[in-house]
Parts: C-alpha cells; structure tokens; sequence
C-alpha cells in the first residue's frame, strides 16, 4: 500500500490555451484602442470648442469697448503651447470677427477638420463630419 502522501502532478499552461489567452487580449485591444482613440479627439474638440467660445465672449466685450473688431485692444492671445492640439487664429474686419481652430499633432486626423465660429454664431467645420455632429448640438 502506498502511503497517505500522493504527488500532484505538475501541472503548467499548454500552448493552447496561452494562444487563446493572447488571442482575447488581442481582441480587446482592437476594440478598445481605436475607441480610446476616438474619444480623446472627441474631448480635444469640446476643449477647441470651449476656448472659441472664450474668445467669442472677449471679441463681444471688446466690440461693445471699442465699437470695432479690428482694434488693437481687441487682439487675442491664444497662448504658445507646445502640447497643443489645435492652433487657434482670428481673422477680424471692423465688424466681423473669425475664429479659426486648426487641428494639430495628433488631433489633426480628426474628421471634423477645422472649427470656426464668427461674430453671429456660426459655427463651421472644413472635415467630412457635419455641424451637429462635430459642435455635439442636439438635433443633429
């Protein structure tokens, strides 16, 4: 008779089941990267899009001041920032005013392209999504 102590046999992870594990991983990780991807755009644009806001605001304030969009207390300082997602610039007459935030670095795939917002509130893309969809404005 053998004693009361039974060896266990050893037993490791077949090559069958790490390449099923490794296939999942793989899976997950096509799924999750591009939506990651897709959000981070997403979010530099809402942060594009609020800064235009701002200076939509400081271009009324300053019009209301000076009576005229082209004046020189009516400058912008959009900031030097080296990790920056979009370039902000204003093209301004004595009563319009442009706002124009061009995608850069890696924000420069998204499809919305350029944003641009005017005196009256219009807002603009130059990229093959719409309007509504790339402003997030209900109804569209």
């Amino acid at each position: 008779m053998r004693s009361g102590i039974c060896k266990a046999r050893g037993r490791g992870v077949t090559l069958i089941e790490l390449l099923v594990a490794l296939i999942l991983l793989g899976i997950l990780c096509a799924i999750a990267i591009p939506a990651y991807r897709q959000y981070t755009l997403r979010m530099n644009r809402t942060d594009a899009q609020r800064d235009l806001t701002g200076f939509a605001l400081r271009m009324q304030r300053c019009f209301k001041r000076t009576g005229d969009y082209s004046s020189r207390d009516c400058v912008l300082d959009t900031g030097d920032n080296p990790e920056a997602t979009y370039n902000t610039t204003v093209e301004t007459a004595a009563d319009t005013y442009t706002l124009i935030a061009t995608p850069i670095n890696g924000q420069a795939h998204d499809s919305c392209g350029r944003l641009t917002l005017n005196q009256a509130g219009v807002r603009g893309v130059s990229g093959t999504l719409s309007v509504p969809v790339c402003w997030q404005e209900s109804g569209g």
